[in-house]
């Protein structure tokens, strides 16, 4: 299996997956391609090369495709058969030169944003509508939010904890966290 592990939305994407006991044209090779948003299927021609399965799109249709975390299944066909030949997990980039704007803080930082705010009254529209936990913030009660703030700051603690030992520092310093 060759599919790329990150794809940008917006560019031109193309590879070959040589599988030995489904060779093309008696097998064809198609990707489905799942998040908890969308699902995107992608299906391969014959490489005339080899007896691989090409796939190729334009920037045109990966712009199209939506940004996120997307699990993958590879599956072969040929007539009534189906195999599935792999799985994994693969990343849509968001394509900057499509974008006015883009918050790149960590998905956590921007949570925690979004939690405070709201807590004080100040938050955006954007930031009310932040799902975390399945919940939108705007709908977890305020004693809820306060709960949820606990735990996402001990979170952070924790990754900050984890970057210092991965780094060889002592696990039982003190971390200091910025707010």
């Amino acid at each position: 299996m060759e599919i790329p592990r990150n794809i940008v939305a917006g560019d031109s994407v193309q590879w070959v997956d040589s599988l030995l006991d489904y060779p093309s044209p008696a097998w064809a090779l198609k990707y489905v391609l799942v998040s908890p948003l969308t699902k995107i299927e992608i299906e391969s021609v014959p490489d005339v090369e080899s007896d691989g399965h090409l796939f190729s799109f334009t920037s045109a249709t990966t712009t199209a495709w939506q940004p996120g975390n997307y699990s993958y299944q590879g599956y072969a066909t040929s007539g009534t058969e189906r195999k599935t030949v792999g799985r994994g997990l693969l990343s849509i980039e968001i394509d900057y030169s499509a974008q006015e704007k883009h918050d790149a803080r960590p998905w956590l930082d921007r949570a925690i944003a979004a939690v405070e705010g709201s807590l004080a009254g100040r938050a955006s529209s954007s930031q009310l509508v932040m799902d975390i936990d399945g919940s939108r913030i705007e709908h977890i009660s305020h004693l809820d939010q306060l709960e949820l703030l606990a735990r996402l700051y001990k979170r952070r603690s924790a990754r900050a904890r984890a970057r210092l030992m991965s780094a060889g520092a002592n696990p039982f310093a003190t971390v200091r966290v910025e707010f």
